[in-house]
């Protein structure tokens, strides 16, 4: 060994200088790529290595996050606060229209004041003389579209709000004191309304006078016994 590495020394000492440079030269080289094939290359792979399965699990972190986010924002969202929006509109709703029934019924007259009513109406002075008294039909009144929708109904009775009860009279005297007549229904203070008017002179100064007058309850009978 020691002869072989003098031979080598000896073969070196002889090359010239520029030789010798060329030996060094080659020689750096296989170091330097010896360095980088078995050193250099292999901690490149292993950081690439790294910096991708660090991509990918800033990648997983980043969906996890994502997930997390939004099953925070279901959970905190009420579900329950449409509905109970809904519900209360529907009660504000509810209550105002209680309260358009409650107005709409004031004055209304009840069965039992009705024998009451029909005396004031069939009060007439000596002048006049009432010569025919009905009842008409019993007309419902129903509140709402959609109980309009379900008159045909079997179960349209359930609808029903209020009703309205008609009477026919007939009263023959003279103009005034029949005009006198329609000015005392006005003054009666329960709500009534003349649904027909008809006004026809039989013979001077004899006329007469044909009113259907109705009125609305929340009970289908006109009078209560």
């Amino acid at each position: 060994m020691k002869q072989q590495w003098g031979m080598y020394c000896e073969k070196v000492s002889q090359l010239q200088i520029r030789e010798k440079y060329m030996l060094l030269g080659t020689g750096l080289f296989l170091i330097l790529y010896l360095i980088v094939w078995f050193v250099i290359s292999p901690l490149h792979t292993e950081i690439a290595n790294s910096k991708k399965q660090l991509k990918q699990t800033h990648l997983s972190l980043t969906q996890a996050k994502t997930k997390i986010d939004m099953f925070s924002h279901t959970l905190a969202q009420d579900y329950t606060l449409h509905l109970r929006n809904k519900l209360e509109t529907s009660k504000l709703e509810l209550k105002q229209i209680d309260q358009n029934l409650s107005q709409f019924s004031q004055g209304f007259i009840p069965p039992y004041k009705m024998a009451q009513v029909l005396k004031k109406l069939l009060a007439v002075n000596q002048s006049l003389q009432l010569k025919s008294f009905g009842l008409e039909a019993v007309k419902s009144i129903v509140i709402g579209q959609k109980a309009k929708k379900d008159k045909a109904q079997k179960n349209k009775n359930m609808e029903v709000a209020f009703y309205e009860h008609g009477m026919s009279l007939t009263i023959v005297g003279d103009y005034f004191s029949l005009l006198d007549y329609v000015k005392s229904l006005g003054k009666i203070k329960e709500k009534l309304f003349v649904s027909q008017f008809q006004y026809k002179v039989m013979e001077y100064p004899k006329a007469e006078l044909k009113l259907v007058i109705a009125t609305v309850s929340a009970d289908d009978k006109f009078i209560a016994l």
